[in-house]
Order: C-alpha cells, then sequence, then structure tokens
C-alpha cells in the first residue's frame, strides 16, 4: 500500500550489528545521533502518526554500555524506576543492552518494554513498547555473537509522577539484559 510505503520512509531503523569494528567515538556519534532523531520525531511529527501508528526511529549497534546522555540508568539489570514532580511528557527513549550468550544461534531479536505509569491523580496506565528488527527479518537473519545496545522510543502524552520500566528479550533462551536506561521526551 501506498501509505505504509510512506510510513517506512518517516520511519528510521538503523541497524549495524553487523559492524563489529566501530570504535568507541563511532558508537558514541551514533547514538547519540539516534537519541537525537527520536527527540526531533516527538517534537515535531508527534501528532502525525499513519493510522494511529506513531512514527518510530530503531537503533542496533554493537556495544556493552547504555550512552552516558540517558537520563535514567541500570547499570546492572533489567529494571529502571522514575520518581519525580509531574511534568508534561511526549514519551521516552528507550535503552536495552543484550549479551546474547554462547548459543550462536541464527535469529532476530525482539525485546520488550513494560513501562507502567502513575499519573498526576495516582491511576495507573501501562503501555508495552517493542524493539523488533524488522530491517534483519526483512533481509537476513544475524548470529549474535557479543553484546549490543538497542534504542528506541515509546510514544504518550501525559503527566507522569513515577514510571518504573522493566525491560527483557523475548526471543533466545541465553540472552540476558545486561544494562537498560531510560529518557523522558519532554514537551
Amino acid at each position: 500500500m501506498p501509505g505504509d510505503i510512506e510510513y517506512e520512509v518517516a520511519s528510521q531503523e538503523f541497524n549495524f550489528s553487523g559492524c563489529l569494528q566501530l570504535d568507541q567515538n563511532s558508537r558514541t556519534r551514533i547514538m547519540s545521533g539516534a537519541r537525537l532523531r527520536i527527540q526531533h520525531m516527538a517534537t515535531s511529527l508527534f501528532y502525525k502518526a499513519y493510522n494511529y501508528k506513531p512514527f518510530r526511529v530503531q537503533l542496533c549497534i554493537p556495544g556493552s554500555k547504555v550512552p552516558e546522555c540517558f537520563s535514567y540508568k541500570n547499570r546492572g539489570g533489567s529494571s529502571v524506576k522514575i520518581q519525580q514532580l509531574a511534568h508534561w511528557h511526549r514519551g521516552f527513549t528507550l535503552c536495552a543492552v543484550v549479551s546474547f550468550g554462547q548459543s550462536e544461534e541464527r535469529r532476530p531479536v525482539n525485546i520488550e518494554c513494560e513501562c507502567h505509569l502513575i499519573i498526576k491523580d495516582g491511576t495507573q496506565i501501562d503501555l508495552s513498547s517493542y524493539y523488533d528488527d524488522k530491517y534483519i527479518a526483512k533481509t537476513r537473519s544475524i548470529i549474535w555473537k557479543r553484546e549490543h545496545v538497542f534504542i528506541w522510543s515509546v510514544h504518550s502524552k501525559c503527566f507522569f509522577k513515577e514510571a518504573s520500566f522493566h525491560f527483557k528479550p523475548l526471543y533466545g533462551a541465553t540472552d540476558v539484559m545486561v544494562e537498560c536506561g531510560v529518557h523522558p521526551l519532554l514537551k
């Protein structure tokens, strides 16, 4: 369908999974660029969605750490909790670092982030967001050999005073969530 092509053009997926020789400076620039693209999408294209699907930016790159630019990080686990004064948010940039173990199986990657937001009046809003590698699924599966950083976003218009995020890989029995991070997309 023509509309699907327009959606795919507006949405951006960057896959550097096969670029195992990237130096730290290159990885940092690529990850910062992806975060800026997500921020730009949230501010300029927030109300423009195709059939209620928000435009998205996804990044996959070899690495073992959540970028420093993320406001909230868990350097040793799969959950992040935020408590703050209620602010208007357009969503969140999400980051997961996954170790694939020694299985060396050829397969796609799908990571879920369960978001639980407590808004101003105490009501809980539950959201799920997924990093799914449609690019890889369209071309070929990859044999995952080392840790990779996955960055994507979830969009929501709300004030919240507390939020929790839980990341989990959905494929691969040996996949381990090494680190995770969240950065709120402010109005």
